[in-house]
């Protein structure tokens, strides 16, 4: 399993950049992807880079 730590400062509030860090349709600021595919129970969704690599994410449990 990957592991990433990135530190940055933004000049927005929390609920600002974690919406728009997890969003699913608004994933213009990730310049290596191409698409996001969600599935219909949007459960699974898959993350395509502009090199063609598929990432599959799965939700297992929500808190």
């Amino acid at each position: 399993m990957a592991i990433s730590n990135i530190k940055a400062d933004f000049s927005a509030d929390i609920e600002t950049v974690w919406r728009l860090v997890t969003s699913l349709t608004e994933y213009s600021w990730r310049s290596d992807l191409d698409r996001i595919e969600v599935n219909e129970q949007g459960k699974e969704f898959v993350e395509y880079t502009k090199d063609g690599y598929a990432t599959k994410f799965t939700f297992i449990r929500a808190s």
